[in-house]
């Protein structure tokens, strides 16, 4: 992994075999990044996991061993349960041009993954609270 802040923005740059979220919590965290947004993610990933929300709660999850082209990651960095915590969505390409995505739960970098982050100021803090009427934890701001 290679990152690289300035100012209030994290470029980093993830090699093959790199786990997605641990490898971008490791960034943000050398980094001194505790929130932010996910501005841009492009590259090849694998063994993606991806799930859609049905309600109360829950996920449908569903693996794509192959992976694809990452065409889109967007998202954002806050703190849930006193942790940084990313939330993530991508979109996939594949060879014959179809497109899927969904909501990131896992992926390993298949060839790069080329990530902006922007920080946000300390000013405004966002943080993750359980939602009595989603049972999601949802994106609250100080």
């Amino acid at each position: 992994m290679f990152a690289k802040r300035s100012k209030n923005q994290l470029v980093v740059r993830l090699e093959p075999g790199e786990e997605l979220f641990p490898s971008l919590l490791e960034a943000v965290k050398s980094n001194s990044v505790s929130q932010g947004i996910v501005i841009s993610g492009i590259g090849h990933l694998a063994q993606v996991r991806l799930g859609y929300f049905i309600g109360e709660g829950k996920y449908a999850e569903k693996d794509f061993p192959e992976g694809g082209e990452l065409l889109n990651l967007s998202g954002n960095l806050s703190e849930k349960e006193g942790q940084p915590f990313f939330h993530l969505h991508a979109t996939f390409g594949n060879e014959d041009y179809t497109v899927f995505g969904g909501h990131l739960v896992s992926a390993m970098v298949d060839v790069t993954c080329e990530v902006l982050i922007l920080a946000v100021d300390a000013d405004v803090r966002m943080f993750r609270q359980l939602d009595d009427d989603t049972k999601l934890y949802g994106l609250y701001l100080e």
